[in-house]
């Protein structure tokens, strides 16, 4: 159960930057550039790299693909958004996993 819980979060913080990209109208470059991102600044920077890689990949897609800086800016700004609800829906399920394990006591 452990092992699958890790997988879900991990799935959680590769998705919820693109996910929050695409809701912010993110062109498929600008998705590919979040992706790409959280890649390279995961292995760079660390946990900045988890926040910073998509937004700044997404940033680059978007300029790619042709995009003014507003719409770029709102497409990027959409990954950070997507990993914040992912960290908070993370804490929510580790929330509901703790009150099973204290009910288990009882």
């Amino acid at each position: 159960m452990g092992f699958l819980s890790l997988q879900s979060a991990l799935a959680l913080d590769i998705i919820a930057p693109m996910v929050g990209a695409r809701k912010y109208r993110a062109s498929k470059w600008g998705i590919i550039g979040a992706s790409f991102g959280l890649l390279v600044g995961i292995f760079t920077f660390g946990f900045w790299g988890v926040i910073l890689g998509p937004f700044v990949g997404a940033l680059v897609g978007e300029l790619i693909y042709r995009r003014e800086w507003v719409h770029a800016l709102k497409s990027a700004s959409g990954t950070v958004i997507g990993f914040v609800a992912g960290t908070l829906l993370k804490i929510v399920i580790v929330l509901i996993m703790i009150g099973f394990f204290v009910a288990s006591w009882f």
